[in-house]
């Protein structure tokens, strides 16, 4: 199982389940729980970027013993699955950040150095299949790209 989330990761704002506290200010849920072979592919790419783009070998870093840290491991066994719905992870990784091509457990090695754009994809194979109506839920649309596409 792993957690994944993105924004203000603090007591103060994460709803409970059932959304008891729905009318509480500043209460938002910004996490999943993944359990399965995505929990695989995530803890994957959370190792890939964290040995690449972590800043713990710089001189003057703010890691606590950070030379002795050492880099995290890859999975090596995909996850058990945990039910029968069906999980698409995708990422963003721009081209040049990271190098190392490790593949997933049971996946093909991809040259990350090139980068990968799933998000982007997926973005656009959406907006070209819409035949009316269309949702994407995202903090800032700025792509000229997907948004040339949507007003085709």
């Amino acid at each position: 199982m792993v957690a994944v989330g993105g924004i203000n990761l603090g007591n103060g704002w994460v709803s409970l389940t059932g959304h008891r506290e729905f009318g509480r200010a500043h209460t938002y849920d910004i996490y999943v729980e993944l359990k399965g072979p995505s929990a695989t592919d995530v803890h994957h790419n959370f190792v890939q970027r964290w040995n690449e783009a972590s800043e713990r070998n710089v001189a003057d870093d703010y890691w606590p013993d950070a030379h002795a840290a050492g880099e995290l491991q890859f999975p090596v066994k995909v996850s058990v699955a945990a039910g029968n719905t069906t999980a698409q992870v995708q990422r963003t990784v721009r081209a040049g950040h990271y190098s190392d091509s490790t593949p997933p457990p049971g996946g093909e090695s991809v040259d990350i150095s090139a980068g990968e754009l799933t998000v982007f994809e997926q973005y656009q194979a959406a907006i070209a299949a819409a035949e009316r109506t269309i949702y994407i839920e995202n903090q800032a649309l700025g792509c000229p790209h997907t948004i040339k596409a949507m007003h085709q």
